[in-house]
């Protein structure tokens, strides 16, 4: 897979999440979501990625607060809020 990749924001009511997408979205892809762990971004794949093959389409986001995304207001967000707005914007 090449090791080039476009970028995406995604609006939430918040702002919004934004994205490093590798591959091309077709019938045949492999489609796939890349998530970090705490205090990182979707950065972590930029080496990882391109070793993938060639039908792999890969979304890795960065997590609300962390990267370019936004962050969520002070108090409104929990782990189940997270899933629901990361459920409800891919």
């Amino acid at each position: 897979m090449p090791s080039n990749f476009t970028e995406m924001k995604i609006p939430v009511p918040y702002g919004y999440i934004t994205a490093k997408v590798w591959g091309s979205l077709n019938e045949n892809s492999i489609r796939t979501i890349a998530m970090h762990g705490y205090m990182d971004n979707a950065g972590t794949f930029d080496r990882l990625i391109p070793l993938l093959p060639d039908q792999f389409y890969v979304v890795a986001i960065d997590l609300p607060g962390h990267g370019f995304s936004s962050h969520v207001p002070y108090g409104k967000c929990c782990c189940m809020k997270l899933a629901i707005i990361l459920y409800t914007t891919l």
